[in-house]
């Protein structure tokens, strides 16, 4: 890959979007758009942004044990007052339940796609 494109290509990751990232690399917008629209210069930014997001998911999935721990120990800290409890009770239910659904629905299509390669 070109020097030009490593610069591009960093500038889309680091930014998130074409107007900061022609500032950063050093190009012009339609530049950037022309590399997009090629197809493996897309591959590639597609597999990086998929790695970058990979990692940042890792890292919140490991704090995530963490962050319900210390909400249950709000919700079961009689010291606190009955709002703060409350709260820290609506959130761990929020959360669990949407958990609860995604779980539901990344099983679901699963099996479709199980039933799909049979």
């Amino acid at each position: 890959m070109k020097a030009k494109d490593e610069k591009i290509l960093t500038a889309l990751l680091t930014c998130g979007n074409v107007a900061d990232a022609e500032r950063i690399a050093g190009v012009s917008r339609s530049t950037i758009y022309n590399r997009l629209s090629n197809a493996d210069f897309k591959a590639e930014y597609d597999h990086r942004r998929t790695m970058v997001l990979n990692e940042a998911c890792n890292t919140l999935q490991a704090t995530l044990t963490k962050a319900v721990n210390t909400v249950k120990e709000i919700a079961e800290d009689e010291t606190a007052s009955p709002q703060v409890r409350l709260n820290a009770c609506g959130m761990l239910l929020q959360n669990c339940l949407k958990y609860v659904e995604q779980i539901d629905i990344l099983s679901r299509i699963e099996a479709l796609e199980n039933n799909t390669k049979k």
